[in-house]
This record gives C-alpha cells, sequence and structure tokens, in this order.
C-alpha cells in the first residue's frame, strides 16, 4: 500500500483527488492539507509517503522546498504542471521528484504515484529532457581542482611538511635528511609550483593535496 499526502489550498481538488484515489489503486490516502505546517504534520506521521503538491497553491515552490528539507525520504509529485522548461527546472530544483502534467488522466496520476513510490521518475519527454540539459549545464559549470603538480613522492612528503609551517632544518630532522638535501628539495617543489616564497607553495598544495592525503 502506498501512502498519499495531499497539499491543496483548494477543499474540493483535495477531497476530490482523495476520493478518486481511494478507490482500488492500491493507494492510501494519509491525509490531506491546505498549507506546508499541517502537510509536514501529517507527513511526520506517514511511513514512506508520496505527497502530491497543486503547484496552483500560493508559494507552491516555497512548501515542496520546506517539505523536502523537513520530511525525510519524502518522494513529491508536482501537480498540474505545464511543460515549459523553466518550471520545470525550478520545481526539480526545489525537491519536487516527479512531475503530472495539466493533462494527465487519472491513470497517468496513479502511475506516476507507483513510479515515485518506487524512487523512478515518470514524465513527459520534454521534460525528461530540460532535466538532462539542465544536469549537463550544471556538471559543465562545476569548477574542478587544478591538478596535482608533477612532484616527486619525496617532494610530495616534504611539501605537506612544509604546508604544516616547518622549516627546512626541522623538515631534514624530521625525514633524517641532511639541512642541504631538504634546501634542495624546497628549491625543486617551488621552481615546480611556480611559486616564489614558503607560503606560496603551501598555498597551491592545500587546494591540491586533499586528494593525496592519507
Amino acid at each position: 500500500m502506498i501512502n498519499v499526502v495531499i497539499l491543496s489550498d483548494v477543499c474540493l481538488y483535495r477531497e476530490g483527488l482523495a476520493s478518486i484515489l481511494k478507490e482500488g489503486h492500491g493507494i492510501c490516502v494519509s491525509g490531506t492539507a491546505n498549507s506546508a505546517a499541517e502537510a509536514m504534520d501529517v507527513l511526520s506521521r506517514t511511513p514512506e509517503p508520496v505527497g502530491l503538491l497543486d503547484l496552483a497553491t500560493p508559494h507552491a515552490l516555497e512548501i515542496a522546498r520546506s517539505l523536502s528539507r523537513g520530511c525525510r525520504g519524502l518522494r513529491l509529485l508536482a501537480l498540474g504542471l505545464d511543460d515549459e522548461r523553466h518550471r520545470v527546472l525550478e520545481c526539480a530544483e526545489a525537491g519536487i521528484t516527479g512531475f503530472v502534467g495539466r493533462g494527465a488522466t487519472t491513470a497517468d496520476l496513479v502511475e506516476s504515484i507507483r513510479c515515485a513510490a518506487a524512487g523512478e521518475l515518470r514524465c513527459s519527454r520534454d521534460i525528461a529532457g530540460a532535466l538532462i540539459q539542465r544536469l549537463a549545464t550544471i556538471a559543465g559549470s562545476v569548477v574542478r581542482p587544478a591538478p596535482l603538480p608533477p612532484l616527486t613522492p619525496r617532494e610530495l612528503q616534504i611539501a605537506r611538511l612544509m604546508d604544516e609551517g616547518l622549516t627546512n632544518k626541522e623538515i631534514a630532522s624530521r625525514l633524517m635528511i641532511s639541512p642541504a638535501t631538504a634546501r634542495n628539495h624546497v628549491h625543486s617543489i617551488l621552481e615546480k609550483l611556480g611559486a616564489r616564497t614558503r607560503t606560496a607553495a603551501a598555498a597551491v598544495m592545500r587546494r591540491s593535496l586533499s586528494a593525496v592525503r592519507p
């Protein structure tokens, strides 16, 4: 049995959906609500809920964000969505995980609820295309860290110690090498990193070494 909570500020809309979904679809209407507060109260008492949110409700996307943050495991369907891309993306970014368009039938709604409960997305090709395009845009805009400079294992070891603030003498003592050897390694590190000072070199390494720290 799938537990459903209906949220709309129109009483007849809520009651109509509840009546339709109670007619032997394997769905249990756990409650209805006309505000985020009421919905949160019902959802908090409902195991593995699927929420149906009427997008015509005032501040619907703010409500979606609030419910998504406050109710762990909630699957939230937007009802009455058109296929305008900006609207689809706004819903997805607000935490809505499924979409039921204006022209959907009762069978479409029931199938969307079942898909949502199973962690699947059922939507039109246009909506799917908009979501994929948005994901591609986000992925392309992610700032990736600079590649790790081509340092030898020993230079990486010394760079970590430089990052800790150790002097050449302290590095030599820690690694049991001569101060001259430590100084040569530090000089090589500065050259490879294009840094003029130890402080600048440490700043570069702090941005890169996290990927290789044990």
